[in-house]
């Protein structure tokens, strides 16, 4: 039992799922614009302290995620992984966003493979390891170290691709997959 008052927030919108820190909980869902035909990821930013919750901030980025991994907080900053589909160009475009506090964009790596979807995502400190697919598995290592310039530093291409990524220690990386 507990004698202190738990706070109750409520927010007009949906989510689909939910990532949550220490001190944040973000709660994010999909929308589509039919006039634009461009998908995006809504996401919504609560602070937490102790039972306190307080909106933070609403933002969004192109395309959807693959599952919670394409989420991650680091250094003040959220990196977000994702897939859009391009209707007028009939292509898949799959890029890493970095946001800041506000949810607003600071960096990204756009498009990272040529018409490939986001199946793996893993970020561990400053590097980010994403695993995109159409015909092979390339795993591209991004320096996320400057969230305003990140890059790609790696790549390798293995048939099939990996749904999920897990670190072994600090210098392997085990994929999973088909």
């Amino acid at each position: 039992k507990t004698d202190s008052e738990v706070s109750s927030l409520s927010v007009l919108g949906g989510g689909d799922d939910v990532y949550c820190t220490a001190d944040t909980l973000y709660v994010y869902g999909y929308d589509y614009d039919r006039d634009s035909q461009l998908q995006s990821t809504v996401i919504y930013s609560f602070s937490i302290d102790g039972t306190d919750l307080k909106h933070k901030a609403t933002g969004s980025v192109p395309g959807s995620t693959v599952n919670q991994y394409s989420f991650d907080e680091y250094k003040g900053y959220l990196r977000v992984a994702t897939t859009r589909y391009d209707y007028r160009n009939n292509v898949d475009i799959s890029s890493v966003y970095i946001l800041n506090s506000e949810l607003e964009k600071v960096g990204e790596v756009f498009d990272l493979a040529d018409d490939e979807q986001v199946k793996a995502v893993r970020f561990m400190g400053d590097t980010g390891y994403v695993v995109t697919f159409r015909n092979t598995d390339p795993l591209f290592i991004l320096d996320l170290s400057d969230p305003a310039n990140p890059t790609v530093t790696g790549e390798l291409k293995i048939p099939g691709y990996s749904a999920y990524i897990h670190p072994i220690g600090n210098d392997y990386l085990v994929g999973i997959g088909y």
